[in-house]
């Protein structure tokens, strides 16, 4: 089963997030998933999950995620990954700046019937932030 959950997780990260395929969605996720990330609101629902990866790709058409480690046990896989693009498209409200940006971040996942159930991520948003120039922090 783990490796078998490993798969799902690699695949899903290079069609779904790397590619944009929102077609593959349906492969990768249970219609009931949640995707927990500090930044955004809740998001329940794969039709929730696609609006953020459509979200995304819009603000970081070349968004690309990298594999640092893959650990899985029972249903459970935590990804460490490093996040890359270039801001080219509005982000919550803020106007695409055209400067790139790198983060690292991990996400747990617990699969379910060979589908996504419930995604915890935690990836450093205010270092994605500071960056683009859309934060700045006190001296």
């Amino acid at each position: 089963m783990s490796d078998e959950n490993k798969a799902v997780m690699r695949r899903c990260l290079e069609e779904v997030w790397n590619k944009g395929n929102l077609t593959a969605m349906e492969e990768f996720y249970s219609n009931s998933t949640s995707l927990l990330d500090p930044l955004l609101p809740e998001v329940r629902g794969i039709d929730a999950v696609k609006n953020v990866v459509t979200m995304a790709r819009t603000a970081w058409p070349d968004l690309h995620y990298t594999i640092d480690d893959l650990i899985s046990e029972g249903d459970k896989v935590v990804l460490r990954y490093t996040i890359r693009g270039t801001h080219k498209g509005e982000f919550l409200g803020m106007p695409p700046t055209g400067k790139k940006f790198e983060a690292t971040g991990t996400s747990t996942c617990r699969l379910t019937g060979g589908k996504i159930a419930e995604t915890w991520v935690n990836w450093d948003a205010l270092g994605m932030l500071k960056q683009l120039g859309m934060v700045t922090l006190p001296k």
